[in-house]
């Protein structure tokens, strides 16, 4: 049995989750467009840009394995 992507579901998914992650991340955003005045790409190190997301998540605090970001999320 042969099964196929769904293409419009999987673009729909997508557009879902980076709505989600701009409504949970405003304070990153903020930040990340703040870093592109003074980056390249809005990020220390370029290859930091493909990773998966519109923007990085910006780190208020870590500690061990675990991290704060700028918005409050852990």
């Amino acid at each position: 049995m042969t099964s196929s992507i769904n293409r419009a579901k999987l673009t729909h998914l997508l557009q879902s989750e980076e709505q989600l992650f701009h409504k949970t991340h405003p304070k990153s955003y903020e930040l990340y467009q703040r870093a592109r005045k003074s980056l390249h790409g809005g990020v220390p190190m370029l290859w930091m840009i493909r990773w998966a997301g519109s923007f990085p998540v910006f780190v208020r605090e870590a500690k061990g394995a675990r991290f704060t970001d700028a918005d409050g999320n852990s």
